[in-house]
């Protein structure tokens, strides 16, 4: 990816439930967080990487139809940004694309419902599940 490459990117963020919210979120736990991420790569064919700036990163290069005749090369990379007892950052990217693929789009949806299961999600500044944002969970197939 150059400089000039169109790129799709979101920023998922797990924190901690505060002691004195009345939320019936989990308590934050950062290893949980990690396996589900590892659970989400493994499930959408994302293979481990070294990538510069990311605590663990993944990546696939995948097909998107785009008629019956023609397809286009994509590249889905997920990097852990952050990871303490405090807070949790995932940056997902979906390269050369001006547009989420169904793949990307159904990695980030199964990406932020487990991290769900480990603390308060927010995607992209949103807090999540935001009843405005589309949800699109949708297994992955060979298709994507």
């Amino acid at each position: 990816m150059t400089a000039c490459d169109p790129a799709r990117i979101s920023t998922l963020r797990v924190t901690p439930v505060s002691p004195e919210s009345n939320s019936s979120a989990p308590p934050f736990d950062r290893l949980r967080a990690v396996a589900a991420l590892d659970h989400v790569s493994a499930v959408f064919g994302l293979v481990s990487q070294n990538a510069k700036n990311c605590i663990r990163a993944y990546h696939v290069s995948h097909l998107v139809p785009l008629t019956p005749e023609r397809s286009s090369q994509r590249d889905l990379s997920l990097c852990i940004t952050q990871a303490s007892d405090t807070a949790f950052g995932v940056r997902v990217v979906e390269f050369i694309t001006f547009d989420w693929s169904p793949k990307a789009d159904s990695l980030r949806t199964m990406l932020a419902d487990s991290l769900s299961a480990v603390g308060i999600v927010s995607v992209d500044g949103k807090p999540y599940p935001d009843p405005a944002v589309k949800v699109n969970a949708r297994p992955p197939n060979e298709e994507l």
